[in-house]
C-alpha cells in the first residue's frame, strides 16, 4: 500500500459539538494525498458516533491519557511521511495542506508552521486564499529573534523526525507543543508560512489552554527541561532557546499574578528575568510586580474581612 503524503492526527475527547465541523474542514481540502487518524481519549459524549459516520476516518479509542499521549498513540499509526496536527474543535483552510506541501517541497523543509486566526463562532469573518508568502530558517532556534509563535494546528513535521524527538510528554499539561518545538529546535529547515492564514483556532472558556493550573505545570517542566540541558543547540544556543522560553512563559507568569498565583508568579519572573533584562521587557519587568502586590494586598483584605472574591 502506498503511503499517503500527509497523516493527520486529530486527537479528541467530549468533543461533539465541533469534530464533525473539524473533520469537514479537512475533508474540503485541496491537496488530497492524506489519511485521517482521529485518537479518541475516553469521551463519554456522542463523539465516538459522531467520527463512526465518516468512514474514511481511521478511529483509534484509549482511555483517557492526555491530548499529548493521544497525539503520540496517532503517530505511531501513522503512515504518511510527514504529519500534521489538527484540534478537534479547531479548523483549517481548504488550501492549507496545499500549502504544507508546496513549502515542504521548495525547501526540502523537515518542520513547517503557519499563522492563524481565532474566532469563537463560525461567522463574523472573511478569509481568502492568497499567494503564498514564507521564511526559510536554518532551523526553529533560529527563528527565535522573530518572536514566532507555533501554533499546534498549524504544522507539518517530518515523521522520522517527530519520532526521533520523542514525541510529546505525555502529561495532561499545557505547553506540550511548545516543548516539542524546543525538542525539535534543531531540525532543519524549519519554513514559516507567512500567509495565507494555515488554520482557524476556536477560542472557548472551557479550551484546554484556559487551564492555568496546566499551564504552570507546562511552564516548569519546559525551564526544568532547559536547566536540564534536554532542549537541542548547547551553550552557543543558549540565548535563543531562552528567548523562545521567554516568550512561552511570561504570559503565563502575568496569569498567574492576575488570578492570585503570587508564588509561581514570582517564581516565574525570576526565573526568565535575566532573558526579560536583555529583551528590554521592561513593561512585564515593571508590571508583574505591581500586579502581583495588588493581588496580595487585595487577597489580605478579602480574608480579613471575610469576603469572597
Amino acid at each position: 500500500m502506498t503511503e499517503p503524503f500527509f497523516s493527520v492526527i486529530i486527537p479528541v475527547y467530549n468533543r461533539e459539538k465541533t469534530i464533525a465541523e473539524t473533520l469537514e474542514s479537512v475533508a474540503s481540502q485541496e491537496f488530497r494525498d492524506y489519511e485521517v487518524i482521529v485518537v479518541d481519549d475516553g469521551s463519554d459524549d456522542n463523539t465516538l458516533q459522531i467520527v463512526k459516520q465518516f468512514a474514511w476516518v481511521k478511529l483509534i479509542e484509549q482511555p483517557n491519557s492526555g491530548p499529548g499521549a493521544a497525539r503520540n498513540r496517532g503517530v505511531a499509526e501513522a503512515r504518511g511521511k510527514y504529519v500534521a496536527f489538527l484540534d478537534s474543535d479547531d479548523l483549517w483552510f481548504p488550501w492549507t495542506l496545499r500549502n504544507y506541501h508546496r513549502a515542504i517541497k521548495s525547501f526540502n523543509a523537515a518542520f513547517v508552521s503557519g499563522e492563524w486566526i481565532e474566532f469563537r463562532d463560525n461567522g463574523g469573518f472573511s478569509v481568502s486564499d492568497s499567494k503564498m508568502k514564507m521564511t526559510s530558517y536554518s532551523d526553529f532556534i533560529d527563528a527565535s529573534s522573530d518572536g514566532l509563535l507555533v501554533g499546534m494546528c498549524g504544522v507539518a513535521i517530518d515523521r522520522m523526525a517527530f519520532n526521533k524527538s520523542g514525541g510529546f510528554v505525555s502529561m495532561k499539561i499545557n505547553g506540550e507543543d511548545s516543548d516539542l518545538w524546543l525538542r525539535l529546535g534543531n531540525t532543519s529547515p524549519f519554513i514559516r508560512i507567512n500567509s495565507p492564514v494555515s488554520f482557524m483556532y476556536r477560542r472557548t472558556s472551557n479550551s484546554e489552554t484556559g487551564s492555568l493550573t496546566k499551564s504552570i505545570v507546562g511552564g516548569i517542566h519546559i525551564l526544568k527541561s532547559e536547566q536540564q540541558n534536554l532542549y537541542p543547540g548547547g551553550v552557543s544556543r543558549k540565548i535563543a532557546r531562552q528567548t523562545i522560553i521567554s516568550n512561552h512563559i511570561r504570559p503565563v507568569a502575568v496569569e498567574c499574578a492576575r488570578q492570585g498565583y503570587i508564588v509561581e508568579a514570582i517564581w516565574f519572573y525570576f526565573s526568565i528575568m535575566p532573558e526579560s533584562v536583555r529583551s528590554l521587557r521592561y513593561r512585564f519587568l515593571l508590571g508583574l510586580p505591581v500586579l502581583a502586590l495588588y493581588r496580595s494586598i487585595r487577597q489580605m483584605i478579602l480574608k480579613l474581612f471575610r469576603v469572597k472574591e
